[in-house]
């Protein structure tokens, strides 16, 4: 599952769904795919993930519900926009939101209310609404699998 392009580099994406889809917790949507974040805001994250209807993916925006995730690869012609414009965005819709930072091989953890983010290099312990447990999402072996070895 492509998650973005980053210069020559493919992103996949595998991890997310292989979490949520098995226990029927959510769907992987990625770019390109939009989502009405508010009347006035159409956002296209690189990936969402939004909660199962019924245990069926949604067609429409309003019967997805609020995404439980937002993830944003940010190229250098959109990383400030990313970082700033969308965050805040997310934010204030009580989203969290994920940056990817391939060159930095870490992940900006972005929660609704904070201020600052957490930074991720080794891995991410995750528990979104309707989970009975956590995931733990091991970053290395994603990185190497996008990037090669470091």
């Amino acid at each position: 599952m492509l998650l973005a392009h980053y210069g020559h580099a493919r992103v996949r994406a595998p991890t997310l769904e292989t979490l949520v889809r098995p226990i029927g917790l959510g769907a992987v949507f990625v770019a390109p795919s939009e989502w009405v974040l508010d009347p006035r805001t159409l956002v296209q994250p690189d990936v969402y993930v939004v909660p199962l209807a019924a245990g069926h993916r949604s067609r429409t925006d309003e019967e997805r519900g609020t995404p439980l995730l937002l993830v944003e690869v940010p190229s250098p012609g959109t990383a400030r926009y990313d970082r700033v414009v969308k965050r805040g965005r997310y934010q204030r819709a009580n989203i969290e939101y994920w940056i990817v930072d391939l060159d930095s091989r870490m992940v900006e953890r972005w929660l609704p209310g904070e201020e600052r983010p957490t930074i991720h290099a080794e891995q991410i312990v995750w528990q979104p609404a309707g989970a009975t447990q956590a995931f733990v999402i091991e970053l290395e072996p994603f990185f190497v699998e996008v990037l090669g070895p470091a």
